[in-house]
């Protein structure tokens, strides 16, 4: 009997005692999850510290930034600045019925985060101009994005001679046309309610969030052997496109703006250090032609892209810190993007 009792006070003495030290121990994880998560967020507010998204109420774009909201980011390139009253990207606050001569709508190529504001296409081609040019790029705009958008961002923004819609792509399926004429185009999520809306807020865990499980979705669910073009099904993409280059270009005869499309296709570098456009001539033609059809003026930055490299080797993507020739719009991108606009503008004025 003597001999259970000491047994069973041995045990009892041995639960007493775990039970502190398994809460010491939980608390000294929480304590250190806490500090690691400061420290790291701390580190990320200079590294990838972008606004917030804001639904815009007019439609101009599907979302917007925080207006006013100082930024930074040092993923590809590094700069820093603060959105406008407007939540865009750019050098002019935004005041109503203010008069906008060239207004810029594109993707993140426009919004351009990965350089400075002065280095940027709207900035240089105001300074070129010596007009306003107003930018409302923003990220995750595709073409199809901007044409569902451009009869709100007319109306909002009311440009009195330019219009210019920015895209890295001509090549689109018939089901993308239907959408923008149907007028049901998805709308981009801006993420800012809910636990989406908190991650977002902390620069870490939005990092973290970008580059692993986005990374990680895209991985599992898309085709190792993925081509747009092996889903895409054009029997009347002719037809399609011309249908809506031509709603885009009654939009803007409706407001008395000339509607440019500026298209900058991807570049890579060859083994033998040429430099090679790999997107089909054939389909920037049709583009072309129908933008011609349409009185819509066209851009295409091939040829530019192509004897800068020859001339300078200079790339029009890609940073120090990034793949070569790879990624958003550097800042000779942005010059050379800019110049190509400029001299188009002079061309289309000369011949008024």
């Amino acid at each position: 009997l003597d001999h259970d009792r000491k047994s069973w006070y041995n045990a009892s003495s041995v639960q007493r005692n775990l039970f502190p030290k398994s809460l010491i121990t939980f608390l000294r994880i929480v304590v250190s999850a806490f500090l690691a998560l400061s420290i790291l967020t701390f580190l990320c507010s200079f590294y990838y510290n972008l606004p917030q998204h804001l639904v815009d109420p007019e439609g101009a774009t599907d979302y917007k930034n925080e207006l006013n909201k100082f930024w930074m980011q040092g993923r590809e390139g590094f700069a820093y600045g603060r959105a406008n009253n407007d939540g865009y990207n750019s050098i002019y606050q935004y005041e109503n019925n203010m008069s906008i001569p060239i207004l810029i709508i594109g993707s993140s190529h426009m919004l351009a985060e990965e350089v400075m504001l002065e280095e940027n296409a709207a900035s240089l081609l105001s300074k070129l101009s010596g007009r306003i040019a107003y930018n409302t790029g923003m990220g995750g705009h595709s073409f199809i994005n901007c044409a569902a958008n451009f009869d709100n961002a007319i109306k909002k923004y009311k440009p009195n001679e330019y219009a210019i819609i920015e895209t890295h792509s001509v090549n689109f399926s018939d089901e993308e046309l239907k959408h923008i004429l149907n007028k049901d185009v998805f709308k981009r999520t801006a993420f800012d309610k809910g636990i989406a809306a908190l991650i977002r807020k902390n620069p870490f865990l939005r990092l973290l969030y970008r580059q692993f499980f986005v990374s990680l979705v895209r991985d599992i669910t898309m085709p190792k052997n993925y081509n747009s073009s092996n889903y895409s099904h054009r029997e009347n993409t002719d037809a399609l496109l011309s249908e809506v280059l031509g709603g885009l270009k009654r939009t803007a005869s409706s407001y008395d703006v000339n509607l440019i499309i500026a298209y900058h296709p991807p570049v890579s570098l060859n083994k033998d250090g040429t430099l090679s456009i790999n997107k089909s001539p054939d389909i920037e033609k049709q583009f072309s032609d129908l933008c011609a059809q349409n009185g819509i003026y066209f851009l295409n930055m091939r040829s530019r892209f192509l004897n800068e490299y020859a001339e300078n080797h200079t790339l029009p993507y890609g940073f120090f810190n990034t793949s070569v020739g790879k990624g958003h719009m550097n800042r000779y991108g942005h010059r050379m993007f800019a110049e190509e606009i400029y001299k188009l503008i002079k061309r289309i004025e000369a011949q008024s």
